[in-house]
């Protein structure tokens, strides 16, 4: 029994019509016990039938009556299943952490960033465009960690004011990252650490 055949020759109402021979509805159970094609077509098909106020199966007869059984014992079998697979992928899924970047879908990107010099009394901080940005997060962190600046903006750049940064700090230096965010909050895109230029 296969997917093709199934199609084919109407197998799932055959089987809740009763109409199949018995080797044949046992070849087509052990099929969709492996098949999850198969098994969310035959669920529908029972759906339906019951929103209808049909019977599963059609006829209620000695055939029929093991195969609601096996209905019965099919659909405990699976709530199992699903429950011990959900349990299995929550244990081996890794601890979240802070430093974790969450990205949205296949369109993942790098933001380059670029750190220049204006004037004496200014750093340009200037990035690329992001298409589904929304807004981007910038943060200036301390060489030990610490977030010492942050600005949210829609435009792809902002200026830093170099005095608002603790320079006097011994062996500290400073960092800058760009989070570019869609409408709904997710990070799209986030930029690599760039030095500060000291004053």
């Amino acid at each position: 029994m296969n997917c093709a055949r199934i199609d084919e020759q109407d197998v799932i109402a055959g089987y809740f019509g009763g109409r199949l021979g018995e080797d044949e509805a046992r070849s087509f159970e052990s099929h969709v016990l492996g098949c999850e094609r198969c098994w969310t077509e035959m669920s529908t098909a029972a759906q339906i039938r019951a929103v209808e106020g049909l019977d599963v199966f059609a006829a209620p007869g000695p055939a029929h009556r093991s195969r609601r059984d096996f209905w019965t014992t099919l659909a405990a079998a699976a709530a199992v299943a699903v429950m011990i697979l959900g349990l299995q992928h929550v244990a081996r899924r890794p601890a979240p952490t802070e430093s974790d970047t969450v990205w949205r879908g296949s369109k993942e990107s790098g933001l380059a960033l670029a750190v220049a010099r204006e004037g004496s009394n200014a750093i340009l901080l200037q990035w690329n465009a992001v298409p589904d940005a929304a807004v981007y997060d910038v943060e200036v962190f301390a060489s030990n960690g610490e977030s010492v600046w942050q600005r949210r903006t829609s435009e792809n750049r902002a200026r830093l004011d170099p005095t608002v940064l603790p320079w006097n700090r011994p062996g500290i230096s400073f960092f800058v990252t760009v989070e570019a965010h869609d409408s709904m909050g997710q990070v799209v895109a986030r930029s690599p650490r760039e030095r500060l230029p000291r004053p």
